[in-house]
């Protein structure tokens, strides 16, 4: 390992300069939503989704890539603020366009604000509000209204679920699971949830104040987040006979970064990768086959108007 050759003077100045580094106490940041009535903002949300299907039998292997990029912009409108400091807002999407590469290379645009059956399901999400209850702490509590957009499409599934829908809210403009009030350094948990096509991904999230300082005048912390990730199993809906299947997470990690408006107690962007590796093995009767599907998640939050 490399050393630093050492000063052969430290001055005074700069002695107290170092002793004044280490005796500064950690800053303190109020996260928890304090909001108002009629407070808004509107998000530009960004998702890029990539995926990796492998598929091996009796010796011979199979590659199939795809992936999925979203854009849009989301409105969060407070409406009212209970005494124990829980919110009821609204959560709109305004607008929503997707990009679906194939694994043939094959390109599909879809866009809420166009016509067409395919972009069916983004018209159904986009313009229709969300009724979203957030706890005193910042977690979502529920979110309702999505019965208007299924309502619009020919199969539920073409929307998202009510439980990925409080997933999408707990990434705009709370943090869930906020302290009262935080020191830099200080660390705190919350539980989310996805849901998944083999079942249910839970993730175990861990946050960590890392600064609070000031940008352009106005106070901001940052927050660091670190998720464990669980997949919950279910295959409730395989067909009867079907052959045995061990399904297994690995290398599943999950890092935030965000950034939090201290004068509004709101996000004002976030970062988010996601990384995981599923394995599929199946039992033909003795030979097995074996399906990996690697997948990475990079999506990023930017608040573009308040009010």
């Amino acid at each position: 390992m490399m050393t630093m050759p050492r000063p052969r003077v430290a001055t005074s100045l700069a002695l107290a300069l170092l002793l004044t580094s280490f005796a500064a106490p950690a800053r303190a940041a109020e996260l928890r939503p304090a909001w108002i009535p009629g407070q808004a903002a509107r998000y530009e949300i960004w998702a890029l989704r990539q995926r990796q299907q492998e598929m091996s039998f009796g010796g011979d292997s199979q590659r199939f890539d795809m992936s999925m990029e979203t854009t849009g912009e989301v409105t969060w409108e407070v409406e009212s603020v209970s005494g124990d400091g829980s919110v009821q807002a609204t959560m709109t999407f305004d607008w929503l366009r997707a990009e679906v590469t194939g694994p043939d290379g094959e390109r599909i645009v879809l866009d809420s604000r166009e016509g067409g059956a395919d972009s069916q399901p983004l018209r159904a999400i986009a313009g229709t509000p969300l009724d979203v209850a957030v706890d005193a702490d910042g977690s979502i509590a529920s979110v309702r209204g999505a019965e208007a957009m299924r309502r619009q499409v020919d199969a539920a599934t073409l929307v998202p679920s009510d439980v990925d829908l409080v997933y999408n809210a707990s990434h705009l403009a709370a943090v869930s699971g906020s302290p009262a009030e935080a020191r830099e350094g200080d660390r705190w948990s919350a539980a989310l949830m996805t849901d998944h096509e083999l079942g249910a991904m839970h993730y175990d999230m861990s946050y960590r104040l890392a600064e609070v300082g000031e940008i352009a005048g106005i106070g901001v912390a940052t927050i660091n987040a670190e998720g464990r990730m669980d997949l919950e199993v279910d295959l409730s809906d395989m067909p009867e006979g079907a052959p045995p299947m061990d399904v297994r997470l690995r290398d599943a990690t999950s890092r935030s970064q965000i950034i939090v408006d201290l004068s509004r107690h709101e996000v004002v962007g976030r970062n988010n990768m996601e990384s995981s590796r599923i394995e599929i093995v199946i039992d033909l009767g003795g030979q097995r086959m074996t399906q990996t599907m690697s997948e990475q998640n990079h999506s990023q939050v930017l608040r573009i108007w308040e009010q």
